[in-house]
């Protein structure tokens, strides 16, 4: 998958809502189709995603313990073309 571009911290027993705005990259497109890959899942579970126009969105919940995985989502737009992106999740105790 792809480089990470963005980090964020979590607490591993947090239940949060993420979402990429993908609408200068979609140039007047919108999202189709998106599914989540995660790296580490017996640190994070994914869960309730959908789309909202240019948007992709998803639920992530922590499992309780801290560390680091990387979240990929792949999407594909109206026009056929298909990419994805890669962001970091710290999970740290708050």
């Amino acid at each position: 998958m792809g480089s990470v571009d963005q980090t964020f911290v979590m607490d591993p027993d947090a239940d949060l809502l993420f979402e990429r705005d993908f609408t200068p990259w979609l140039a007047g497109e919108t999202l189709t189709t998106v599914s989540w890959i995660i790296d580490v899942p017996d640190k994070l579970d994914q869960h309730d995603d959908f789309i909202d126009g240019t948007s992709a969105k998803v639920w992530l919940k922590g499992k309780g313990t801290e560390g680091v995985s990387k979240v990929t989502c792949v999407f594909r737009s109206s026009g056929g073309r298909e990419d994805n992106r890669t962001w970091s999740i710290e999970l740290k105790h708050r």
